[in-house]
């Protein structure tokens, strides 16, 4: 018997294909199977000029300073004890909070699948509160779960791997599960010339 259609709300982020990518493959393979998925960019929540600003600083970072990238990934990334309070994105993650509870107020998902950290910490925090009543299920794209991932009022965090699920149950006491990687089926089966690679 087919489940009865549900509403989805993912939450990506447009800072470089990869998120998109697995929120789009999200899309569709729900789409597919009988749901209505609507996709937001978390960048546009937040207030005019913001996520644009911190798009070109990431890219330019990533492209021009890679040490200062690396910086940003020690102090707000990185897991384990620090010495000192360490900096979070919790602030960056309540200018949002405002116009994700008002879409999710419009469109009544189901439940809201973030696919992107900060999206991870905007329903984590929102649902922390009792303002998001819809469950949050947080999409983890990355083989490290670094700490911006994880949020214990998230619902449920699905992993690339088993070892990153262990993790995310170690450091949260939450529920995880590795699901394997969210990309199109033509990533999936053999590249051409993968035979010769092998031998």
């Amino acid at each position: 018997m087919r489940q009865p259609s549900q509403r989805f709300l993912v939450v990506s982020a447009s800072m470089g294909a990869g998120h998109d990518a697995v929120a789009g493959e999200l899309v569709r393979r729900l789409e597919c199977a009988g749901h209505r998925a609507d996709r937001v960019d978390v960048l546009e929540l937040l207030p005019a000029g913001i996520g644009p600003g911190l798009r070109a600083f990431y890219r330019t970072a990533v492209r021009r300073a890679p040490v200062v990238y690396a910086g940003i990934y020690r102090a707000f990334f990185r897991p384990g004890p620090a010495v000192g309070p360490r900096p979070g994105t919790a602030p960056l993650a309540a200018l949002a909070e405002d116009r994700l509870l008002a879409l999710a107020g419009r469109l009544r998902p189901t439940a809201v699948v973030p696919v992107f950290h900060l999206a991870a910490q905007l329903t984590g925090r929102l649902r922390a509160r009792g303002a998001l009543t819809v469950p949050s299920a947080v999409v983890v794209t990355d083989f490290a779960v670094h700490r911006q991932w994880l949020h214990p009022g998230n619902d449920l965090h699905l992993c690339v791997t088993e070892e990153a699920a262990e993790r995310v149950r170690q450091a949260l006491g939450r529920p995880a599960v590795a699901t394997g990687p969210l990309v199109a089926e033509r990533f999936l089966g053999p590249a051409p010339g993968a035979a010769d690679w092998r031998r």
